[in-house]
């Protein structure tokens, strides 16, 4: 039956209705009355029942159940069947001052009824397509799926569209998003947040509860110049969070977890590939990504461009949350980082991740990081490499950057920090401390410099370096332990220590506070080396045969068995490689073997003045300040036998610092130019 013929119908019942209202002759008066009800009521239910097929909405009525004011209609152009909510206030001189729309929002007629549950719409513009459930949100339509409301299919939300979501709602599909969705609760399977290849318009993603089954994706299009937008508030997300070009995700609560893949198992943050656009940025202030497995990166993978542009890069600002318990196959339990890829870690915590090769907590190779606070424990490698934070340039001289500026890395299964190939790190302040292995470990040509902060109580020593050597200008390396040599520092290259602290250090071999190997030699402008422990030789400074120039500076209440300041041993009587100016204090020293002195040696040296005791300022050579042991064995000492050469030197360079301009002299000596 079509329209047509349905008017026809509705017609000829409304002319009948009339002629009882009419004919009053052949009646009596309650017999006319009840006519005239009738008839009232006819005119009014049938207007009332097909006013959309009078408006040209639907083609034909399929069902009507008037005892729950619902009619079925089917559309034939769209070959679609829909429900429309009625009640018999409706009347014809209302819906004529109306149009659809109005009359809907005038009236109350707010929902759909589709799937067992409920789809409120506000206006009433956008499309539900059947059996599906899908639903176009056009520009100006704003969607609310409340409890109850299922929808099997994608839901595709246009520029100027809003769609809401509320607990209770589910969604078998996917979203896509242009213009704007709120998830305050329900299910979904995934959301695509994205801009317009051709307006340019760019989506915006609100989640403040509910639970995503199949990850979101934030990701730009080339001709867009507007940033795409993630802001994550609470609720849960099970597999993870892809940032491409132009995104934006902002994690201010809830939770990312058990998500499995190659690169990012919590979040992967992506370089751009277009120029000019700037590659995806991942903001954590909360909440936590927990539970995930990749490759690499278990909790957070930030991808860098080829070129190592700042702008195409990815970039991860962590200041609070949590990410913790993932793993990595290979590298970055907690983050990785790589190819010009940025991340400031300003607050929150990188606890209890694993990585089966390098850095458990953090790992950047080619990458820029930067320590302002928080907290970096906890973490696994089953490698030699760092548990806390792994960082490494390559052999092509591309080069990576730590700065520690606060914060704390402790606790770490494996090294504290692990500096390798052309990376360089450099700490001003925080802690790094209690982990398995060395606090700071340095190799392949990477470089360390101290100005602040503190190394302490690792237990295999507090810094190791390679051939580059090490620059200390503040801070304290204190109270780490080792059973084998340096239990504060072990020197491969040149140490140069303009100021800070060496104490408390414990090492099984020689060397409490520092020993020197390789291509090192030791050069002490100030600071202090105290209370340092060996329990073979040289409580202080343990060396074989390498330099040793100190200039200023304090080293006392060291203990070791021979040389309870300083140990080194020479092959010859002149002892080339010891210098020690007329200013440094030696005191409180100890041998545990007591003193000697070889007479051949004191002829040679004739200022020797061997005492029980360290005599500060005197220099007293003996073997509880200095031991200077022939390869041979045999023990021969000197006092202040390079003091008046050491001065020579000192000042020759001052004046040719002055008369070059090649630098201004200081008396911590820490000009760039080396005028010390």
């Amino acid at each position: 039956m079509n329209t047509f013929h349905f008017a026809a119908i509705m017609i000829i019942a409304m002319c009948i209705g009339l002629i009882y209202l009419v004919d009053k002759k052949k009646k009596n008066r309650l017999e006319l009355g009840m006519q005239r009800a009738a008839g009232i009521i006819a005119v009014v239910m049938l207007l009332t029942v097909n006013l959309p097929v009078l408006a040209g909405l639907y083609d034909e009525i399929v069902m009507s159940d008037d005892e729950n004011n619902v009619a079925y209609y089917y559309d034939e152009e769209e070959n679609e069947e829909e429900t429309y909510i009625y009640e018999e206030e409706i009347h014809l001189d209302e819906y004529e001052e109306y149009s659809y729309k109005e009359e809907l929002e005038e009236l109350g007629y707010e929902e759909i009824e589709t799937m067992g549950g409920y789809i409120p719409i506000m206006p009433l513009l956008s499309t539900i397509d059947f059996p599906t459930g899908g639903i176009i949100v056009a520009t100006g339509d704003t969607v609310e799926i409340v409890a109850g409301g299922v929808i099997t299919g994608n839901i595709t939300v246009q520029a100027g569209g809003t769609l809401y979501i509320e607990e209770g709602a589910i969604v078998n599909g996917s979203i896509g998003v242009v213009g704007t969705l709120t998830m305050n609760g329900g299910e979904v399977g995934g959301v695509n947040v994205q801009s317009h290849w051709d307006t340019g318009a760019s989506g915006t993603f609100i989640m403040n509860g509910g639970e995503i089954n199949w990850g979101v994706a934030v990701v730009g299009h080339a001709n867009s110049a507007t940033s795409v937008i993630f802001i994550m508030n609470e609720g849960k997300i099970n597999a993870g969070v892809e940032v491409r070009t132009m995104g934006i995700f902002t994690m201010n609560g809830g939770e990312i977890s058990g998500n499995n893949r190659q690169y990012g198992g919590g979040v992967h943050v992506v370089a751009s590939n277009v120029p000019g656009r700037s590659g995806g940025r991942f903001t954590m202030n909360g909440g936590e990504i927990s539970g995930n497995t990749a490759s690499n990166g278990g909790g957070v993978f930030v991808d860098g461009s080829s070129g190592g542009s700042s702008l195409l890069s990815g970039e991860f600002i962590m200041n609070g949350g949590k990410i913790s318990g993932n793993t990595a196959d290979y590298h970055g339990g907690g983050v990785y980082m790589r190819y010009g890829a940025r991340f400031i870690m300003n607050e929150g915590k990188i606890v209890g991740n694993t990585s089966d090769y390098c850095g458990g907590g953090v790992y950047g190779v080619v990458a820029k990081m930067t320590m302002y606070g928080g907290e970096i424990s906890g973490n696994i490698t089953n490698s030699s490499g760092a548990g806390g934070v792994h960082i490494r340039g390559t052999d092509f001289n591309d080069q990576a950057e730590f700065i520690m500026i606060d914060g704390k890395i402790s606790g770490n299964t494996g090294n504290g920090v692990y500096v390798y190939l052309n990376a360089q790190f450099r700490i001003y302040g925080g802690e790094i401390s209690e982990n398995t292995v060395t606090g700071v470990y340095v190799a392949m040509d990477g470089r360390f410099d101290m100005h602040g902060g503190a190394i302490n109580r690792n237990f295999d020593g507090g810094v190791s370096t390679g051939s580059q050597g090490f620059v200390m200008t503040g801070g304290e390396i204190r109270g780490n332990t080792t059973n084998w040599s340096g239990a504060g520092v072990r020197s491969g290259g040149p140490f140069i220590m303009n100021g800070g602290k060496i104490s408390e250090n414990i090492s099984n071999g020689n060397g409490g506070g520092i020993q020197l190997s390789g291509w090192a030699m030791f050069i002490m402008n100030g600071g202090e080396i105290s209370g340092n422990i060996s329990n073979g030789n040289g409580g202080g400074i343990f060396t074989l045969d390498r330099n040793i120039m100190i200039y200023e500076g304090t080293i006392k209440n060291n203990i070791a068995n021979n040389g309870g300041g300083i140990f080194r041993t020479h092959n010859n009587a002149n002892i080339s490689g010891l210098s020690i100016a007329q200013d440094v204090i030696l005191t409180g020293n100890v041998a545990r073997h007591g003193l000697f002195i070889d007479d051949a040696v004191a002829a040679l040296n004739p200022q020797v003045a061997p005492g029980i005791v360290s005599i500060p300022n005197t220099h007293a050579f003996t073997n509880y300040d200095i031991n200077v042991q022939q390869l041979s064995g045999n023990q021969m000492f000197n006092v202040s036998f390079a003091v008046r050469n050491a001065e020579r030197r000192r000042n020759n360079r001052r004046n040719y610092c002055r008369r070059k301009q090649h630098c201004k002299w200081s008396n911590n000596r820490t000009s760039s130019k080396g005028c010390w």
